[in-house]
């Protein structure tokens, strides 16, 4: 099986945190596959020092632009 992610550890991704567009480098990404071979992508971005956030393909952007459009 071969398994794509959208973006790889080091791209930067556009993303709303605390109600604001933030731009950072992805960090980790981590992929969940079931038996059913569905699969699940989440990326992580370090928020603070202590803090990290995982979020879903579908909730990254390209562009400050891209992600605008969306709300």
């Amino acid at each position: 099986m071969i398994i794509r992610s959208k973006y790889d550890v080091g791209d930067k991704c556009w993303f709303m945190n605390a109600n604001r567009p933030k731009c950072m480098a992805v960090r980790a990404v981590e992929i969940i596959t079931t038996m059913g071979q569905e699969s699940e992508v989440k990326y992580t971005f370090n928020i603070t020092s202590d803090c990290e956030l995982k979020l879903k393909e579908n909730e990254l952007f390209e562009t400050k632009e891209d992600l605008l459009k969306t709300l």
